[in-house]
């Protein structure tokens, strides 16, 4: 079961970039910043520790599981496309909140073939 696994013990930048793999698990200790980049995966985890989880105008696409966790931060979602084909799709921000910010020219910000969970003390969609 090919896994990707990403860990990194401070704050984690992907610029244009994609990463593409069969199931992909990516835990940060401190911040994620993803600008114009793709994440791509049959099974996606992302977890950050301490700080904010921004995805700023890019894709995220997976056929089964979806799973964003911020622990002491807020997930933030600027013009990005998440899709998830046939599973579940759950953000989970501890202490924090969830924003979905979107324009007017991006359509179809979160798509869910399932269900869509999001658990947090505070959620904004713009």
């Amino acid at each position: 079961q090919n896994r990707l696994r990403i860990v990194c013990e401070h704050d984690m930048v992907v610029n244009a970039s994609s990463v593409i793999a069969n199931n992909l698990d990516i835990v940060i200790r401190s911040k994620l910043t993803m600008n114009a980049s793709a994440l791509i995966a049959k099974n996606i985890a992302v977890n950050v520790m301490t700080d904010n989880l921004h995805l700023m105008d890019s894709n995220v696409r997976c056929d089964d599981s979806l799973l964003f966790s911020v622990t002491n931060g807020s997930f933030i979602c600027d013009k990005t496309g998440i899709v998830c084909n046939n599973g579940n799709l759950l953000f989970c921000a501890k202490n924090g909140s969830i924003r979905i910010n979107a324009n007017d020219t991006f359509e179809g910000n979160i798509f869910a073939q399932s269900n869509i969970r999001m658990i947090c003390h505070k959620f904004m969609f713009n």
